[in-house]
């Protein structure tokens, strides 16, 4: 068992499967190129939008991870609300 971990976990040839990478990097160079399309759609200033381009560029993950976060929370959910998923808000008249 200890000799299947060891090769499973090393980084031997016969772990490598080209296809699979090829397949990781095509799916995270769509991921990268809808986030740029995203961010050059928003209606923030240019500053920003350079800014959002250059932290998902430098920090791969983790700023892809902040840009959809970010869009989460500026998002208009109104269209939820036809759907029911919210309730009313009582506090308005």
């Amino acid at each position: 068992m200890r000799d299947v971990l060891t090769r499973f976990f090393a980084l031997d040839a016969l772990n490598v499967i080209p296809e699979v990478y090829v397949a990781l990097a095509a799916i995270w160079l769509w991921i990268l190129i809808v986030n740029f399309i995203s961010i050059s759609s928003q209606e923030i200033p240019s500053w920003a939008k350079v800014l959002w381009v250059l932290i998902v560029s430098g920090l791969p993950v983790a700023g892809v991870f902040f840009y959809c976060l970010f869009c989460l929370l500026r998002a208009d959910y109104s269209y939820l609300h036809q759907l029911g998923l919210f309730m009313p808000d009582r506090r308005k008249g």
